[in-house]
């Protein structure tokens, strides 16, 4: 797996550790997220370069989920083709000023564990409306007995027509007070 420990880097200091792995996570992922039902073996290809007390991490990911649409619950596979760039420092360099304005992952345990952060980038790539290709052609919206779904723009249509149509109960109401207005007038 794409781990190192710091002895293991030691030797990359002065030329970027360069990886190219095909990793199986179906199982990982499911037990993350049990939303992903399948997951095709991904390509990992980056590197892991020094400089100045930190490893920087440049990591391209590329592999297929199957997650559920979220309308209708049918399988959907979600490719996933996400870069990543993120920078790790040990304990004793995490507080230093010149990582002050950048996000950093402490090392823990004196190793580098690439899974993690594999894993968080895929599930973090799965976006919050997942359609199947049917659904998104369509714009089918589902509905059941006595109940629908309708979209923002339709509904949006529906309020601005219903603002121009006046409640017929107010309406009712609009001549309960007309008796009041003339007697405080007077």
């Amino acid at each position: 797996m794409l781990q190192w420990t710091l002895a293991e880097l030691a030797k990359f200091q002065q030329k970027p550790l360069q990886f190219n792995e095909t990793l199986d996570l179906k199982q990982a992922l499911h037990q993350r997220l049990s939303e992903i039902s399948d997951a095709q073996p991904f390509t990992v290809k980056g590197s892991l370069t020094f400089d100045h007390d930190a490893w920087i991490l440049d990591m391209h990911l590329v592999g297929t989920i199957t997650v559920p649409s979220t309308r209708s619950l049918a399988p959907v596979s979600l490719p996933i083709d996400r870069y990543v760039s993120e920078v790790y420092v040990t304990s004793e360099n995490a507080d230093d000023e010149n990582f002050e304005d950048e996000v950093v992952i402490e090392i823990e345990d004196k190793k580098i564990d690439l899974q993690q952060s594999i894993e968080d980038n895929i599930i973090l790539s799965i976006p919050s409306q997942v359609l199947t290709p049917e659904e998104k052609a369509a714009d089918i919206m589902p509905k059941g007995q006595g109940w629908h779904v309708v979209s923002e723009a339709d509904y949006q249509t529906a309020q601005s027509e219903e603002e121009g149509t006046p409640n017929p109960e107010f309406e009712k109401l609009k001549d309960l007070f007309s008796g009041q207005d003339r007697k405080n007038t007077d």
